[in-house]
């Protein structure tokens, strides 16, 4: 945080000078830029306007009439040359201690924004031009608490300021909506009851106030975490003095340049919401200190904001309603058939616009992770719905898909789930759905434009029958000859399907339960109204998927090939051959290890190894007498040594028996220091093995206290779908009611023919980790050791085996060999 001039707030002004770019009664149809996602992190080489202007300049010719570029990356970092925050790279004491997930991006955001500064340029100013070239209203955005610093991979945006002034920030008190926070236990969040928070806030606007700008939005749903918890409602006053004094600020800039400046809010999807978060919505639409309010949840897809809430509140004071679409849906293969059913949704429903956020880094095409990922073109489907969404015509007659949607993080709603899918079904009573439709379909049906209307349930992890079901659709019983029953694989899965629903445009009431005496009847996995006009974009299963995954996305096809990385680890059962054979049909992939991490008694790192690192020189030690089906001897001992020069020396042993294989990993400091932590990852991959894939996370186990847990009971790692467990701690259940301690760093995963159990431990191990990806679908077991003094080795023991037989002989078999004397 850099100082500036002190900046004078006043009262707030009486009135809003006009002039400027009009803001017209049509809806508007605000594009929000992630900076982070913007061009200028995914280009090398000379920054002209034309990638400063990237994302802007693909918005030439669509229905896009406000551009919200975001020029903040993180907590206090930016890509323009700002006096008040940290400019990208001053942020950085040494690159190489950059976490290397981020740190090409970031070294490219800021090489570009240091050769921009040189060159006397600002991207805000070039953007702000090209905007009004474009006739686009240009706007500046703030995520009010940034917090993908807490995640040690986005580290290159963490800001040295708030390292030095800790007390500004929630640390250890860390509230529950930063999500990222539970992986180190601290936070690095703004504390808004903080008055030195508040005031750099305010400072920072009074910079941006100095650029030629069309209006301010505070986004409050990034992230939602502005107070410690239970400190929201004592924050709420601070807060919207806070607010009250940037309205001053606001208006008298608007006076002084004649011009009209809007100043707009992003908050949660609800009143009750922004309560809770500290945020009082209703007083600043009261107090006219806000333009536009767009209620969104931060979590991917939501058709389900409670816009009449805030339009009620909005037509009365003249504050625009926006309704907020982010184009990710979980559980669905992302197309417009949602995102027009929601623009139709919230349009009837009186709002002022739409408003798009992360519609660039979501992209369809989009690599993220990659650098250079998010430049890919928008599709022709994204094109059309940049170009045609707002158009009537085009939406009265586009295919819609409506649905009631999914907790981003898989929570069930009975357990603190924010979304109402996933649900249980209940017995005994029944569950109701509200689902809001924009389309006029009694006029669709009459003037026969609707080729086919189809209201899809599918149920999952239960076998109710159609006698036991309680369905209704506008208070209309739906008996078993109105539907399709269908029972699909794997068993549990039941797709329900009524052709022409009795809905109608408007609020839609869903109820489903099943009868008193029933048994327990599974999940309540997914609801969708497939609208088909017959349109282009058809799309021929709308049905999610069982596990909740989003379909394939087909891009441009590209192949890679890269020298091996890991051990193939090949499983002989189960066999799917009548005769006897070596070929399995299953392989797991090692990275032994994935990486090794040194750091000081200050926690600083001073060395990191990874499998991109190693040279991978992989040597046979020994053989063993059996032969493989080929008639050549099977490794026994398997050895690969890399050596760090002045750092460590990295030792592995692999040593395979027909029961088991046994790791052996050794690491020496050559360097002149103590190490004083080393931690490790070993990945143990399970893409290519598909009878311990486990794609229903039904049958991979971890041990607690009270017995075994199974992989679906994790409360995992929202968005990134990762689990993080740490021996002798409480596990992060699904069920909050429920409090079950990690006993062992084990892993355990059942065979699909329930015949095998598969187990992965090392011995003295710390944490388990699990990445529910599909490209890795991996295990760890993973251990930190301390004070290892130059000279000296250190050394652990692993073990992988298949043992036939249940879950119990599989851990007795582990425990066994735990508390075998270790090897020397």
């Amino acid at each position: 945080m850099k100082s500036s001039s002190p900046i004078l707030f006043c009262a707030v002004a009486c009135c809003h000078v006009a002039g400027g770019a009009a803001f017209a009664a049509s809806p508007l149809y605000v594009f929000n830029s992630d900076g982070g996602a913007a061009a200028i992190a995914h280009i090398k080489g000379e920054v002209t306007r034309d990638v400063v202007c990237h994302e802007l300049n693909e918005l030439e010719g669509t229905a896009v009439t406000d551009f919200f570029w975001c020029p903040i990356v993180g907590g206090n970092v930016f890509i323009y040359p700002t006096n008040v925050g940290e400019r990208m790279g001053d942020n950085i004491r040494d690159w190489k201690q950059v976490h290397p997930y981020y740190r090409e991006q970031g070294r490219a955001m800021a090489d570009n924004l240091r050769q921009l500064i040189e060159r006397g340029d600002d991207p805000i100013k070039m953007l702000s031009v090209r905007a009004k070239e474009l006739g686009i209203r240009f706007w500046l955005t703030c995520r009010m608490n940034e917090i993908h610093e807490d995640d040690d991979r986005f580290m290159v945006v963490r800001s040295l300021f708030k390292e030095e002034h800790p007390e500004l920030l929630h640390g250890k008190n860390y509230h529950p909506e930063a999500v990222y926070a539970p992986i180190k236990g601290w936070s690095y969040a703004w504390d808004y009851s903080k008055a030195g928070v508040r005031q750099h806030f305010l400072t920072l606007f009074a910079e941006w106030l100095e650029y030629e700008t069309d209006g301010i939005e505070l986004d409050f749903v990034r992230s939602p975490c502005l107070f410690p918890p239970g400190k929201e409602q004592a924050g709420a006053p601070l807060l919207t003095d806070f607010v009250t004094k940037l309205r001053a600020a606001v208006n008298a800039t608007a006076q002084r340049r004649r011009q009209t400046i809007k100043l707009a809010v992003r908050v949660p999807p609800s009143l009750r919401l922004c309560r809770e978060a500290g945020i009082d919505i209703k007083v600043w639409i009261e107090r006219g200190l806000v333009d536009l309010v767009t209620p969104m949840d931060r979590g991917y897809f939501d058709p389900e904001p409670q816009l009449t809430q805030f339009l009620e509140l909005g037509k009365r004071k003249g504050v625009m309603i926006l309704g907020g679409i982010e184009p990710k849906v979980r559980g669905y293969r992302q197309n417009n058939r949602q995102t027009f059913a929601a623009v139709s949704s919230f349009l009837h429903q009186g709002a002022d616009g739409i408003y798009l956020f992360n519609y660039d880094c979501h992209r369809l095409l989009a690599k993220a992770s990659q650098f250079g990922g998010i430049l890919q073109d928008y599709t022709d489907e994204e094109v059309a719905f940049l170009k045609h969404a707002l158009d009537p015509a085009v939406r009265r007659d586009h295919d819609k898909l409506y649905l009631i949607s999914h907790d981003t993080a898989g929570r069930l709603a009975e357990n603190n789930g924010k979304r109402p899918l996933l649900c249980r079904l209940p017995v005994g009573r029944s569950q109701e759905f509200t689902m809001t439709i924009g389309d006029d379909l009694e006029g669709a049906a009459k003037w026969k434009r609707i080729r086919s209307s189809r209201l899809v349930v599918t149920l999952r992890d239960g076998n109710p029958t159609p006698d036991e079901l309680n369905f209704e659709i506008n208070g209309q019983v739906q008996e078993p000859d109105h539907y399709q029953w269908e029972s699909r694989k794997p068993p549990g899965q039941i797709v329900i399907t009524v052709v022409d629903p009795p809905m109608r445009r408007g609020t839609n009431s869903i109820k489903l339960g099943l009868h008193s005496g029933s048994r327990e009847g599974g999940l309540i996995n997914s609801i969708d109204l497939n609208i088909d006009y017959g349109s282009p974009a058809s799309a021929t299963d709308t049905v999610a998927t069982t596990a909740g995954r989003p379909l394939p996305v087909m891009g441009r096809q590209q192949l890679f090939a890269y020298i091996p990385q890991s051990l193939e680890i090949y499983i002989k059962e189960p066999r799917h051959v009548s005769e006897p054979s070596d070929w399995p049909a299953n392989l797991l992939r090692f990275q032994f290890p994935e990486s090794v991490n040194a750091y000081d008694g200050e926690g600083r790192r001073l060395w990191e190894f990874s499998f991109e690192t190693s040279r991978h020189a992989w040597r046979v030690v020994s053989k063993a007498d059996e032969k493989s089906m080929g008639g050549i001897l099977k490794n026994r001992v398997m050895q690969c040594e890399d050596t760090m020069d002045g750092a460590a020396l990295i030792h592995r042993t692999a040593t395979w028996s027909d029961k088991q294989l046994d790791f052996e990993l050794k690491i020496k400091n050559l360097g002149d220091k103590p190490l004083s932590s080393i931690q490790t990852s070993m990945c143990l991959q399970r893409t290519a093995a598909p009878d311990y894939f486990d794609r229903d996370n039904q049958r991979t186990f971890l041990v607690s206290d009270r017995g075994f847990v199974a992989n679906r009971e994790l409360a995992f790692h929202p968005q990134k779908m990762m689990f993080y467990g740490n021996v002798g701690s409480p596990l992060d259940l699904v069920d909050r009611t429920s409090i079950r301690n990690l006993q062992e760093s084990s892993l355990f995963v059942v065979s699909s023919d329930k015949r095998y159990v598969l187990c992965y431990a090392w011995r003295d191990a710390t944490t388990v980790f699990m990445n529910r990806a599909g490209r890795v679908r991996c295990l760890h077991s993973e251990f930190r050791f301390t004070n290892l003094d130059p000279g000296e080795t250190l050394q652990a023991q692993g073990v992988l085996f298949v043992q036939e037989g249940s879950l119990e002989q599989a851990y007795k078999r582990f425990l066994d060999w735990k508390g075998k004397k270790r090897r020397r």
